[in-house]
């Protein structure tokens, strides 16, 4: 069978996982198959994990509570436990609030009949009316959870080409859950006469507002699978399935205790189960997402995430810093966004604010991992730190330097303060600040960056390759930037500490001679996870300027080298500074990650790339792209 025996398209669909958590606000897990938001079920993905007795009609869908799985040597999910109880909370709190969640069909899920058009499929707004507790072949719990479509009059897309919709009847079982005032206990309204609690072992059990006897109850439903009360417990269930009735309430010990003869293989749901129906509360939100306002943007997480075009419906990630582009081929839709300037002021108070935090105010050093030291060049304080041999303390891995800029140094010509206006304006104007994949790029799966890029000079694979845009055609900012950053390198590099014999000057031409400067843009909630830069195309010194918001860095042992993940050394950087890292064995035995604080901030960061390590052709680009040209000269920093 094929796409067309459909008869219709999803209103919203992804062919990348990350596309399609970025997009929805309903669904945000990138890995598990129950999106939850304050213990509430939100969104759900059926997929390929269909278990037994799973099925989907054109308004009802029965499948297993996910989670409990674990991966075979086959590669195959097997159930091996219940699952969480978190998922389990969330699921009845979305039934018993009567909240829609958003339901989600992947390419490999296996009930619809033809194949789906994308690899993540948006089926539309699903109420669950029903959970109850079955028993696979091996014994284990797994939870099942009965959903409606929450809108009956619109057509299912899914529904394959000629296939007549169920006579379900005219009455259906209204939106009404009430909690018990006597045993607390929360039942649905199944009665047409009025809600009456169903718990036997409650004094109200079946007590209703108008005294009806129980032989002149009817189901509130034309099609209702009938009730039946468990002599062990007391509960009631609903008789779902068509061979025999079992108590579906997982804590007692009758729970799907089966007749002789009867095997759990050979169940099957009743037809009262599939047709009966329910009033369901629409959403309030719409199915496919609206643009976000672009004259209200801003760095705030409504215009960090994706977007659902337009044109084609397809879920599209916000790849450049001052727009969205569509990511479906032969797509043309474009929305122009670029984030609102944030002003010297508004970086001025962050720090503020910042520096009021414990973490912000001093650096954290463990010893006896991390030696610090106190240095002056120019008109920097520099405070240094001797970061120690694992094996050895006796022994130096490197250092880092961080070069305090003072609000003199930032407000002169050409500091941070000018080149904070004047990357804001390049940003927003084709200076192509983008995302890249960092994970399984073209795959369903592919994650990008979170943060934004742009490489200048020679090529350089920062955790993913980067096209990269030669000197000679780069911002004078960028420039003048590089000229710093060689400076503080020089200047950290010939400091080394007492112990150590400083370079002699042609080893710290090749030490601290940058031919690379990659930018990086972040928004509001990016990061950078543990990293190194240790690559074997690299010189042993990196350099990197901050512009903007504050940040925290942190630096701890590589899990190969020690258990022990606690930071051996975090420390603040603010507007204006600039941070150097020196020593290969800094690379090889530590890691670091790069927290930001605030609405904005952009890092420029330096490395020298050994040209000996590359390949003809990719030296010779190398060469050409990361020639520093002549009128850079004049931005030759001193440290004033």
């Amino acid at each position: 069978m094929d796409v067309d025996k459909l008869s219709g398209e999803p209103p919203v669909w992804a062919d990348k996982r990350q596309a399609l958590c970025d997009a929805l606000p309903f669904f945000k897990s990138h890995q598990g198959s129950l999106y939850t938001s304050n213990l509430v079920a939100r969104g759900i993905l059926i997929d390929g994990e269909v278990s037994i007795r799973d099925i989907l009609t054109q308004d009802v869908i029965i499948t297993a509570l996910g989670g409990g799985r674990v991966k075979g040597p086959e590669g195959k999910m097997t159930r091996t436990r219940e699952a969480s109880s978190i998922l389990f909370r969330s699921a009845t709190a979305a039934m018993q609030q009567g909240l829609p969640v958003g339901v989600i069909a992947g390419e490999k899920y296996s009930l619809i009949g033809a194949p789906l058009p994308h690899a993540y499929n948006v089926l539309g707004w699903f109420t669950i009316t029903d959970m109850w507790a079955e028993k696979d072949a091996d014994g284990i719990v797994m939870h099942k959870l009965r959903l409606e479509k929450t809108d009956k009059s619109s057509p299912s897309w899914w529904a394959l080409k000629g296939s007549a919709a169920p006579d379900v009847g005219h009455r259906s079982y209204p939106a009404v859950r009430h909690h018990c005032e006597s045993c607390k206990q929360e039942s649905k309204q199944v009665f047409s006469q009025g809600w009456a609690c169903l718990s036997a072992k409650c004094n109200n059990h079946f007590v209703l507002p108008n005294g009806e006897v129980i032989s002149d109850l009817e189901y509130a439903a034309d099609n209702a699978a009938p009730f039946a009360w468990c002599v062990t417990c007391k509960q009631p269930s609903k008789t779902v399935f068509a061979q025999t009735w079992t108590c579906l309430h997982k804590e007692c010990p009758s729970a799907f205790a089966l007749p002789v003869g009867t095997s759990k293989s050979d169940l099957t749901y009743s037809r009262e189960i599939l047709l009966e129906r329910t009033a369901c509360v629409a959403s309030d939100q719409p199915i496919q997402p609206t643009l976000p306002i672009v004259e209200q943007a801003s760095t705030s997480i409504e215009f960090r995430c994706g977007i659902v075009c337009p044109q084609c419906h397809g879920c599209s990630r916000r790849r450049h810093w001052d727009r969205w582009v569509c990511e479906t081929d032969g797509c043309d839709f474009v929305l122009l966004a670029p984030p609102e300037p944030l002003t010297l002021v508004d970086v001025m108070k962050e720090m503020n604010e910042a520096q009021m935090r414990k973490s912000y105010k001093n650096a954290f050093v463990r010893s006896p991992h991390v030696e610090s030291f106190f240095k002056t060049f120019g008109d920097y304080s520099v405070h240094g730190f001797s970061i120690k041999d694992p094996f050895s303390t006796k022994s130096e891995a490197g250092t880092v330097h961080i070069f305090r800029a003072t609000d003199q140094i930032n407000a002169r010509e050409g500091g941070a303060n000018q080149m904070w206006h004047e990357i804001h304006d390049a940003a927003g104007h084709g200076f192509n600040l983008s995302r890249n994949p960092v994970r399984t790029p073209g795959h369903k799966t592919e994650v990008l960056t979170r943060h934004f890029q742009q490489n200048w000079g020679a090529p350089y694979k920062f955790v993913v390759n980067v096209l990269s845009k030669s000197f000679s055609d780069a911002p004078d900012f960028i420039l003048r930037a590089l000229m710093r950053m060689s400076w503080a390198g020089h200047k950290a590099v010939w400091s080394q500490p007492d112990d150590h014999s400083p370079p002699s000057p042609s080893e710290l031409d090749g030490l601290t001679t940058f031919n690379e400067l990659l930018s990086l843009g972040y928004m509001e909630g990016d990061s950078i996870s543990y990293h190194d830069d240790g690559e074997g195309t690299l010189g042993p010194t990196v350099a990197t300027l901050s512009l903007g918001s504050p940040a925290l860095m942190s630096f701890r042992m590589k899990s190969r080298v020690a258990k022990d993940d606690r930071e051996v050394l975090k420390f603040p950087i603010y507007h204006g500074d600039i941070v150097v890292m020196h020593g290969e064995d800094i690379h090889k035995y530590f890691e670091h990650k790069v927290d930001p604080l605030g609405k904005r901030r952009f890092a420029l960061t330096s490395r020298y790339i050994d040209l000996d390590t590359l390949d003809p052709v990719t030296r010779d680009e190398a060469e050409k792209k990361g020639a520093i040209p002549q009128h850079a000269i004049k931005w030759v920093y001193d440290g004033q």
